[in-house]
């Protein structure tokens, strides 16, 4: 899995104290400078020093609903720590993907699109799917 490296943001996006969050396929990531905080307006003489960290979880829920299986990393705040960071995010999301295809967690997204995605892309389908499949039987 190949990330495009133009979506993600350029280094001052960092700055104002916003991070950048993504998914491929099961695995969600963010990055973002550590501490999270604006400090695009204060002079870089009296900025605390700052690290672009990057972290990786497992989906299907948000960056703050997730709290033990989050895995990060730092990197320096440079370009070259940019482009590190977005290295490591593909690399987690290929060992991620692998081993989805060895375990479960591949079925789920599509139950939840079959839940969730369907009915939302036509009511009236799904009311007349339901009423004929999910009826009860006599």
């Amino acid at each position: 899995m190949h990330l495009d490296h133009s979506l993600f943001y350029s280094l001052d996006h960092y700055e104002y104290g916003e991070a950048y969050y993504g998914s491929c396929q099961s695995v969600y990531y963010r990055l973002g400078i550590e501490p999270l905080e604006n400090v695009h307006w204060t002079p870089p003489e009296k900025r605390e020093p700052h690290t672009l960290r990057a972290y990786v979880w497992d989906g299907p829920y948000s960056f703050h609903d997730t709290e033990e299986e989050k895995r990060f990393r730092d990197f320096s705040y440079s370009a070259e720590g940019l482009e590190e960071a977005i290295t490591w995010i593909e690399e987690q999301c290929e060992n991620a993907n692998r081993s989805d295809f060895e375990s479960e967690r591949f079925f789920l997204p599509v139950v939840g699109f079959i839940r969730f995605a369907w009915p939302r892309a036509g009511l009236g389908a799904w009311r007349a799917w339901r009423a004929d499949n999910l009826r009860p039987r006599r």
